[in-house]
């Protein structure tokens, strides 16, 4: 691609399954909506001037191994790397805010996630799905406020320690998570709210500390958690 092209449509190289490599130009600033989805990269370097990525970006690129994202991008898209087997690993840097709807969702090969303090909220079913995610953890200066319906349903994640922040579970957030032992809340927590369904079928969680400032606990919230 040639010095001087600024946007990479939507749909503009989707499903180009024998394209392994590509050197985006430093000029460029939006890419659309499954720009690349089905392609066959092992490593994307998106370059500093992009603001924008639209949804599904990286859409089911299974051989992916490692992203690096522009410095100034607010918000992980949605679906942007969902059906990405081939991940690790990933890094979410200073600066995001958002983490989208079914941003990893069904990243089976997902182990570990790096988490920004900027983060404010996790999207519905950004997680769901990553089968080899056992732990999720919060640096002291999050600013997580929010964990979207379904975020981590279905995952295979053991541990989870919330930053003082968080206000809000949503619904089934948690759900069928038949692995999950922990979750560690901090006595100063701001957390006011949890979900319907935010904990069913968690067999394996024994406990779980409620903050005075909660006012809301769903209906089955904890339903058919046996070990508490």
């Amino acid at each position: 691609l040639s010095d001087g092209l600024q946007t990479i449509g939507d749909y503009a190289f989707d499903q180009s399954s024998a394209l392994k490599t590509m050197d985006i130009p430093e000029s460029v600033t939006e890419i659309g909506d499954y720009a690349f989805q089905k392609c066959a990269f092992t490593s994307v370097d998106f370059p500093d001037a992009v603001r924008s990525l639209g949804k599904g970006v990286l859409y089911s690129c299974e051989s992916l191994t490692a992203v690096t994202l522009p410095a100034g991008l607010k918000k992980i898209p949605e679906e942007g790397f969902a059906w990405c087997g081939g991940l690790r690993s990933f890094t979410i840097p200073d600066g995001i805010t958002e983490i989208g709807d079914k941003a990893f969702w069904y990243c089976t090969g997902l182990m570990e996630i790096t988490m920004a303090d900027s983060v404010t909220s996790i999207g519905s079913e950004a997680f769901s799905r990553t089968e080899a995610l056992e732990q999720m953890s919060f640096g002291d200066g999050s600013k997580l406020v929010s964990v979207g319906e379904k975020a981590f349903e279905n995952s295979n994640i053991e541990t989870v320690a919330f930053p003082a922040s968080l206000q809000v579970i949503g619904k089934s957030a948690f759900n069928l998570c038949t692995a999950l032992t922990t979750v560690t809340i901090p006595e100063n927590s701001s957390l006011t709210t949890v979900g319907e369904n935010a904990f069913n079928g968690c067999t394996e969680l024994s406990r779980f500390y409620f903050p005075a400032a909660v006012t809301s606990i769903g209906t089955d919230a904890f339903d058919d958690c046996d070990a508490i």
